[in-house]
């Protein structure tokens, strides 16, 4: 079984499982927000995306991350993968759940390949891993991006 039908808490719902593939809106995200329980990590991601021109805030607790972006402060999430209380895909799957077309990336530091079927069923785009310098993670970052519009 995959990592993320083993992490999913509703693993059983059907409708998690359909062939349906998920969209976003927002073909050019400008207002990111950065979901790592590591406040460091986090804050290190908000300063590159600062940089890089886009408005990024961070958030450690994937409940409040949740309701901020139900709220429509944000057009992208850039979540860890690993987190206690709810992991990426969790919080993917919840977003999707309550009806959030946000735009979101993984960040993640976890060894080994996500499948990219489990990743596209909850609607995330692609996966970052970490550490990156500046310049790798704006690569990996545009690259993601650019290939979901194409």
């Amino acid at each position: 079984m995959s990592r993320m039908r083993d992490s999913l808490a509703c693993a059983h719902s059907p409708s998690l499982y359909s062939s349906t593939v998920m969209t976003t809106p927002n073909p050019c995200p400008k207002k990111v927000l950065v979901l790592d329980d590591d406040a460091a990590m986090a804050q290190t991601a908000v300063l590159i995306l600062n940089r890089l021109g886009y408005e990024a805030q961070s958030e450690t607790n994937p409940a409040t991350s949740i309701r901020r972006i139900l709220d429509e402060e944000f057009e992208l999430l850039l979540t860890d993968y690993r987190m206690p209380g709810l992991n990426g895909f969790q919080v993917a799957h919840l977003l999707r759940t309550m009806g959030s077309l946000i735009t979101i990336i993984l960040h993640t530091g976890e060894e080994g390949a996500f499948d990219s079927d489990d990743l596209r069923l909850v609607g995330i785009l692609g996966v970052i891993k970490k550490p990156l310098s500046m310049d790798e993670f704006n690569l990996a970052f545009t690259r993601i991006l650019h290939l979901h519009h194409n």
